[in-house]
């Protein structure tokens, strides 16, 4: 047996005289390669029926998963109901997405009166007038969708308003519920300027503006609420627009198959 363990070290260079490897030669050791093994006709139709199959697998995949996003035929989406509330979630604009994030109605006592667009036609901003412009505490008010959480609007925005507007007043973020819906919002005030002159105060405006959940985690419902003004002084409390925005709130309904 230690003869043996020792001719097994054969094929290792000066490990062995020239006279052990002569011997064990003679007595029938001899190396072995193993052949690759080649595949039969048989194997590769297996092999061919199998990628066929996983493609069928793949393409059905596609075909018949929905991510609940919108169609569009002929650069327009394909969304119904009244006054759908849509966003892009897409961040190029080479390729959109979109998606439903609810509804909207009028609230008692207005009308929809203009429908606009937010970043291209397909997201929808509805601006609704009173109907009594004289019993009105606000002019009008406009519904449409964001991208970002509820909560974090505002903190997002409210800087960029207060440098962009002239002579802006802004009040204090507030988070809370309103007839049972979360919602995050702030009130300012500014000077409306004459559009060729800059420096020319033509008015003030009053507005509120909030921000609601939706079904998608990074989509939120966009509202704001608007009163014109002669002088900032006649600017009424916070809490005349947040019975407004409650009654807004109200008004819309969330989620892709909303009625």
């Amino acid at each position: 047996m230690i003869q043996y363990k020792k001719r097994y070290i054969f094929y290792v260079e000066g490990s062995i005289d020239v006279a052990k490897k002569t011997s064990a030669r003679s007595k029938g050791y001899r190396k072995y390669v193993k052949k690759p093994k080649t595949l039969s006709a048989s194997d590769w139709k297996k092999i061919g029926i199998g990628a066929a199959a996983l493609a069928i697998i793949i393409l059905l995949v596609a075909l018949l998963y929905d991510d609940g996003s919108l169609k569009v035929k002929n650069d327009k989406v394909v969304v119904s109901g009244e006054n759908p509330l849509v966003l892009d979630v897409s961040e190029t604009s080479s390729k959109h997405k979109y998606y439903k994030l609810g509804e909207v109605r009028p609230i008692e006592g207005f009308s929809l009166s203009e429908v606009s667009h937010i970043t291209d036609e397909n997201e929808f901003l509805y601006f609704f007038a009173p109907d009594d412009a004289e019993a009105s505490e606000i002019n009008e008010y406009y519904v449409g969708t964001c991208q970002g959480t509820y909560s974090e609007m505002p903190g997002k925005t409210m800087s960029t308003i207060a440098a962009y507007m002239t002579e802006c007043q802004m009040g204090e973020a507030v988070q809370t519920q309103l007839g049972g819906v979360d919602v995050a919002y702030y009130s300012y005030v500014y000077a409306r300027t004459d559009p060729e002159d800059a420096e020319t105060i033509i008015g003030y405006s009053q507005c509120l503006t909030a921000y609601a959940p939706s079904e998608r985690k990074n989509g939120s419902i966009l509202i704001a609420a608007t009163r014109e003004m002669d002088t900032a002084e006649e600017a009424v409390e916070e809490s005349v627009l947040v019975d407004y925005l409650t009654q807004i709130v109200q008004s819309v309904s969330v989620g892709k198959d909303s009625k």
